[in-house]
């Protein structure tokens, strides 16, 4: 006859608190915030599943992982000697009155239902998603409703992908949007791409005189002070002077290639004319002041009775060119008459000739 087993014992307290804490169980410091209660709630219900453990320990197991706040205000609420053990039931009623009120239940409830994914990404919305749904169980209590909250929180272009489609639970319908997700974002950098490069087309096109005619400031010459900024060498000979140059022609606008200013040549720029070592001319004799009412020479050939001199843009008169002539003392056939010649005002020239003199 085969000895009879005796039946284990039954577990104390204090071995279930041993074999609990074997478990690493999280700790309880009380506080203000929902979600922290919500989520020590949670795994410590997990724990107790794994354990199997009888609804009389559960009260014991609890308290013992209170802290801090927690733990002044579990002193307040037990049961004092002689009283009703307080039951698990009754321990969870207690701990949603203190630390989750109807108040904020209902708050959190209208923040789920009014979740949007925005800027979020598909993993941050589903990630938000399942952490306000706790608040409001019942909205999410089959696995229908959940899918339908989901859907309605997606951002438009993907919800007008998944709307239509047939998913069988949340996780199938959480990785069609992930996916679409991604494709949209792929589709969409493609058409970033093509119309920067349209665009680069339409500025930059093919005829080089557009590209002549759209200068830049920096094309300009530059101001005292500053230096130009440097641009790659063009071998591209130009097509109004025939050579190769950067930034503006200046033969087309006029300008010279000297001072880079308009109205004169690089061969009549003072600019040029003052860098150039020149001997001081020789003083001649005094001219005899004019009779007649002054007049304004003009250059070039003398200008018919009654007409009047214009300029190339139809202002103002520019001054006149000033001739100056020296008369040598004696009628020597080898003397040399020399002089300068101001045909515009920024230019000056010397010449020289040899002049015979006869007696009348």
């Amino acid at each position: 006859m085969p000895p009879r087993r005796e039946p284990a014992p039954e577990p104390t307290t204090l071995d279930m608190i041993c074999q609990f804490n074997k478990l690493k169980p999280p700790k309880f410091q009380g506080g203000a915030d929902p979600l922290k209660y919500e989520e020590w709630k949670r795994k410590l219900e997990n724990l107790f599943e794994i354990m199997e453990c009888p609804d009389r320990f559960k009260v014991a197991l609890t308290t013992y992982q209170f802290e801090g706040e927690a733990e002044f205000w579990w002193g307040t609420v037990k049961p004092r000697e002689g009283e009703d053990p307080i039951t698990w039931d009754r321990l969870v009623e207690l701990l949603n009155n203190k630390y989750y009120p109807q108040d904020v239940q209902r708050t959190k409830e209208i923040e789920f239902l009014s979740l949007k994914q925005g800027r979020m990404s598909v993993m941050e919305y589903a990630a938000r998603f399942n952490e306000l749904s706790i608040f409001a169980m019942h909205q999410v209590n089959t696995e229908e409703r959940k899918m339908d909250h989901f859907e309605q929180g997606l951002r438009g272009d993907i919800k007008s992908v998944i709307t239509g489609q047939t998913f069988t639970s949340f996780q199938d319908m959480y990785q069609r949007a992930v996916k679409v997700a991604r494709v949209l974002e792929e589709n969409g950098k493609e058409t970033q791409i093509l119309n920067l490069e349209r665009k680069r087309r339409e500025q930059f096109g093919q005829n080089p005189q557009s590209r002549t005619e759209k200068r830049s400031r920096s094309d300009y010459p530059p101001e005292k002070g500053k230096q130009p900024m440097s641009k790659a060498s063009n071998n591209t000979p130009c097509q109004y002077c025939g050579r190769p140059h950067s930034g503006i022609c200046l033969f087309r606008e006029a300008r010279c290639f000297e001072c880079r200013e308009k109205g004169h040549k690089r061969s009549e720029c003072l600019k040029l004319a003052g860098n150039q070592d020149r001997a001081p001319f020789p003083a001649g004799p005094p001219r005899p002041p004019a009779t007649g009412p002054s007049t304004q020479p003009t250059r070039g050939r003398p200008l018919a009775p009654g007409t009047v001199q214009r300029t190339r843009n139809n202002n103002k008169p520019q001054a006149g060119g000033r001739v100056f002539c020296l008369e040598a003392e004696e009628k020597d056939p080898r003397a040399i008459i020399s002089g300068m010649l101001l045909v515009k005002p920024c230019l000056s020239q010397f010449y020289s000739m040899w002049a015979l003199h006869t007696p009348l």
